[in-house]
């Protein structure tokens, strides 16, 4: 899923992110109901995901490509392979 749609994710934790939007999130659970998908209802990019565990520690992944640049690049970054080896690259 994140090499086709190009995201940068940045990880937190529930408590640690407020994500807002002016247009309505289209959901979308993904195949094997562990993430539910969220994307912008007018441009249709994936903003973010949410485990569907509803723990209060639950894992949400950002897309930092829907951030303004200079926030993004203000960021520490650390580099994981989750397609193959999850493994840091660093």
């Amino acid at each position: 899923m994140c090499h086709r749609i190009g995201a940068l994710w940045a990880y937190y934790t529930l408590d640690q992110v407020d994500i807002s939007a002016d247009t309505e999130l289209l959901n979308y659970l993904q195949g094997d109901r562990t993430l539910t998908l969220h994307s912008c209802g007018h441009c249709g990019c994936t903003t973010h995901y949410v485990g569907t565990d509803g723990k209060p520690d639950a894992r949400v992944g950002v897309n930092m490509r829907m951030a303004p640049r200079e926030l993004v690049e203000s960021l520490p970054a650390r580099r994981f392979d989750g397609a193959e080896t999850w493994k840091w690259l660093d």
